[in-house]
Formats: structure tokens, C-alpha cells, sequence
């Protein structure tokens, strides 16, 4: 409740099992501001606190279902990634994310799962396995992406898709960074 007080724009709550100490559970978080809105049918979050004093935020499991995204007005200025660098670890053992729509204008984006497994240490985010399912495509990758200039990365792709009828599937290994790709 503290947090749907300090949000600037709206922040509404359906319903809260558990705590933050252990394994927190949220149902029907919507979030809207004048230039975007959020919704989440569902949300829980399971981690270990007692990680902090080692200088570690470990994310044991992080799922979201039913996270429909809108931009509302036109005039966000244009996405520029930060340069990151944590002073802690931080593990992701088990995210996903599960029903998904972006609508930005007339574009839509639906994606059906995400999965996440990785680890942010300084400004290196090492990602064990990141699966993505946005019909009719499968992406399945991992490898290593730097967080800061222009975010250089390594990655191994593997993925598969139908177009026109017909099954394609590839493989590639990808290196340079965010521009050069």
C-alpha cells in the first residue's frame, strides 16, 4: 500500500499473498500515467533475502502472467540504454513471463512465454538461458552482453519458425555490439 501511495500516475492492487521477506504473490497490478499503462494479472516473486548481507540479490523465481503494456501518448523521447553497473550480484535462477502484449501506436506485439535464467555481476550479464516464443517463432539463446557503450555481446542462437507453410530453423553465434548489429 506505501507503494501505491509514492507512485507518480495511478497504481491500483487486486490482491497480496505472502510477504517480501520470503515469497510475495500480487493479482491484478495495473499501473497508468499519462503517457503509458501497464497491467499484470499476476505476479510472484521468491527469493532469498538473507543473500543480501553477501553482498547478493538472488532471484530464486520470478513469474509473470498477463502483462499487457500501452503506450499511451506519443512523446516519449526515444530509448537510449543506460550504461549498468551493479555494486551487487545479482542471480536470476527462474524468471518468465507468460502472455505478453505491447502496443505502441498501431504496432502490436504479442509474445506467449519468456524464460530467464542469468546473472548481472558489475556491468556483465551473463545469460545461461533466455528462451522467447512469439508465434510462429522460438528463439533460444545465451552467451554474455556487456552493459555499458554501445552493450557488446557474444550469443549462441538457435531458432525456429514457420513462414509460408514451411518449417525453418537456423543457428548463429553472434559477436560485435548493439550498433554494429
Amino acid at each position: 500500500q506505501f507503494a501505491v501511495r509514492l507512485a507518480p500516475g495511478e497504481l491500483s492492487l487486486g490482491k497480496t499473498h505472502g510477504t517480501l521477506l520470503d515469497r510475495l504473490e500480487l493479482e491484478g497490478l495495473i499501473y497508468s500515467h499519462p503517457t503509458h499503462r501497464f497491467e499484470l494479472n499476476s505476479l510472484t516473486l521468491a527469493w532469498q533475502p538473507t543473500a543480501l548481507l553477501s553482498r547478493q540479490l538472488k532471484i530464486v523465481e520470478l513469474t509473470v502472467s498477463g502483462l499487457h503494456y500501452q503506450e499511451l501518448a506519443g512523446t516519449e523521447p526515444p530509448f537510449i540504454l543506460p550504461a549498468v553497473r551493479l555494486p551487487l550480484k545479482v542471480t536470476v535462477e527462474h524468471a518468465e513471463l507468460t502472455d505478453v502484449a505491447i502496443i505502441q501506436d498501431t504496432t502490436r506485439l504479442r509474445v506467449k512465454h519468456v524464460l530467464l535464467n542469468a546473472e548481472l555481476e558489475g556491468d556483465r550479464l551473463a545469460i545461461r538461458q533466455f528462451r522467447l516464443l512469439v508465434h510462429p517463432l522460438s528463439l533460444i539463446a545465451s552467451g554474455e552482453v556487456r552493459l555499458q557503450g554501445n552493450y557488446p555481446l557474444k550469443l549462441a542462437v538457435d531458432w525456429r519458425g514457420i513462414a509460408d507453410g514451411q518449417a525453418l530453423a537456423g543457428r548463429a553465434k553472434l559477436s560485435g555490439d548493439l550498433r554494429e548489429l
